[in-house]
């Protein structure tokens, strides 16, 4: 402002005084001429009077324009003073390194930055190279040969040059600075003045190291994280981590960012991810319930929450999906076996209750038969349904309290070839032929032979009670592919709905019209326990097939 107000008031003098040198002149012109009229009294006079008026004429002029021409150079140089303390000051107020050198490279003026910076004395520098500086600077001599080094290259760049430099600390560490220099010549293209502008970014360098080194931590925390993380903008999917693609069942990154997002949730679930975050207030949020479709067209179980994320500098949402699958069957596994101890309590008072007076009705039944011909008929079926009582009683502590089982070294096709001659009169009655395909005679495993006897005992009746009139049951045994052996329960039976099959072996639940279904469920328990499984294929009208899983022998026993 004080600049501005001193110009101002320069012109306006520059102004005044030819307006008051102009009316001064006037006046003197006509007081000389007055004074001549009365002194004129030859031409001769008149003329020397007349060149008398121009001498004063002159005189005046030249002592008003010289006091004019010291007046501006004084002000001028005051000015020029005060401008030079303004830019000084500017330039000293600056933190960065702030160094001018002449064509000769020698210092003609550093600001408090760059003496600070060499741990110089103010003015030491003055006409001195940097070299020359060695014994007044903290920088070593190798360091100042090489800031020459660089000047030199940008006068034969002739043109600004950038780039960092390293400076060592005496305590240890390093310094790092962005350097920029600036050659000037003069217009006949000889070297003028270097300017060299620095700026320490040491701080600056290690914010960006620190900020390179979290990034790099969240993007493997996203990437390794074990749900499905999927960033998306508009139904277009622009990031997946690792666990996205394999849940999805994709083979690379690329393949799932080219798919749509209603591509990948079910079109009742898509409605509930893809809803407008706007009004999404920071509030904590509750995973959604939804269907996510794999690239295999299968369907997977999934809780889902969206957030609103920047990503790439754009407002885009983040959706985590978790996998539903192992919850979803810890659950069922874990209901199924509060079930289970539900019916196990309930089956030993059931038991308990029944046996010691079915132990009496059967003795005195034994000798009602023996003693009573003519009711030996009603015997004989009361002598069935006590063992049908028996048998069921022995299946509910089989549930209520499993017994230790000793595994040993077993023949299957022995065992099988025991559990057809159990059931071939059984087979007969219902007109219904039992055939074996083996592919090997001595197969080994692990197992309780008594156990896997009442499974096949059981899956056979099963499957011969399934056929109205003369059918086959085929029992089929290969190896499988993964050190086990596959036996296969073949009917021609009625056949098992679709639905249904998922319930077999649950308590209680039979497709037979007197099962109690407690039979399928024991075989499913004792299969499970010598490490195998069972999985039925049906169809209705055309029969059913059981297929039995089993680890072959390995010279050690499993785990009970």
């Amino acid at each position: 402002m004080g600049t501005k107000s001193s110009g101002k008031k320069m012109n306006k003098q520059l102004i005044l005084i030819p307006v008051v040198y102009f009316f001064c002149s006037i006046i003197l012109g006509l007081f000389l001429d007055k004074l001549l009229i009365h002194l004129i009294n030859s031409p001769d006079a008149y003329i020397n009077n007349f060149i008398f008026k121009s001498i004063i004429l002159s005189f005046i002029t030249s002592v008003f324009i010289y006091l004019l021409i010291k007046k501006w150079i004084v002000e001028k140089h005051v000015s020029e003073k005060q401008q030079e303390c303004l830019l000084s000051l500017i330039i000293n107020s600056i933190p960065d390194f702030v160094n001018l050198k002449d064509k000769d490279g020698r210092w003609l003026f550093a600001n408090h930055a760059a003496i600070q910076t060499f741990q110089m004395e103010a003015d030491v520098y003055k006409g001195k190279t940097d070299v020359e500086l060695e014994p007044y600077c903290a920088l070593s001599y190798d360091e100042l040969l090489h800031c020459e080094r660089t000047d030199e290259q940008t006068w034969l760049n002739r043109a600004e040059t950038r780039f960092e430099e390293v400076f060592a600390k005496k305590g240890g560490g390093t310094t790092d600075f962005d350097v920029i220099k600036i050659p000037m010549f003069h217009d006949n293209g000889e070297r003028k003045f270097l300017l060299v502008i620095s700026r320490d970014i040491t701080r600056l360098k290690q914010a960006k190291l620190e900020l390179s080194e979290s990034e790099k931590r969240y993007q493997r925390l996203v990437e390794f994280f074990p749900d499905m993380i999927l960033v998306h903008s508009n139904d277009t999917c622009i990031f997946v981590n690792k666990a996205g693609v394999r849940l999805l069942g994709g083979e690379n990154h690329d393949e799932i960012l080219t798919t749509s997002l209603c591509n990948l949730v079910k079109t009742d679930y898509s409605a509930n991810i893809t809803q407008n975050l706007d009004v999404y207030s920071g509030e904590k949020v509750t995973f959604k319930k939804g269907k996510l479709i794999r690239f295999d067209g299968n369907t997977l179980d999934v809780e889902c929450i969206e957030i609103p994320i920047i990503f790439n500098k754009e407002k885009v949402k983040m959706s985590v999906f978790r996998d539903m699958t192992i919850r979803n069957h810890a659950e069922e596994v874990i209901q199924k076996a509060h079930t289970l101890n539900i019916i196990g309590e309930l089956a030993a008072g059931v038991a308990h209750e029944i046996r010691n007076p079915l132990t009496s009705l059967k003795g005195f039944t034994q000798l009602l038969q023996r003693s009573v011909n003519e009711s030996k008929e009603y015997a004989q079926i009361m002598m069935d349904e006590l063992n049908r009582i028996e048998d069921i009683t022995t299946e509910f502590l089989m549930l209520a309290k499993p017994q230790k089982i000793n595994y040993q070294k077993e023949n299957l096709t022995s065992i099988i070839n025991r559990a057809m001659t159990l059931m071939n009169p059984h087979a007969i009655l219902k007109n219904t032929e039992i055939e074996l395909d083996c592919e090997y005679n001595v197969l080994n495993i692990q197992c309780e032979a008594n156990h896997l006897n009442q499974v096949f005992i059981n899956i056979l009746k099963n499957a011969i009670d399934s056929m109205e009139g003369k059918g086959k049951v085929t029992i089929r045994v290969k190896k499988g592919a993964r050190e086990n052996v596959i036996v296969s329960f073949i009917d021609q039976g009625c056949g098992i709905p679709q639905e249904k099959i998922s319930n077999l072996g649950q308590p209680f639940y039979t497709t037979k019209e007197k099962g109690t279904g407690l039979g399928l469920m024991v075989s499913y328990n004792i299969i499970k326990n010598h490490q195998g499984d069972i999985r039925v294929e049906s169809e209705v009208g055309k029969g059913t097939t059981f297929h039995i899983s089993l680890p072959l022998f390995r010279n050690h026993n499993p785990s009970i």
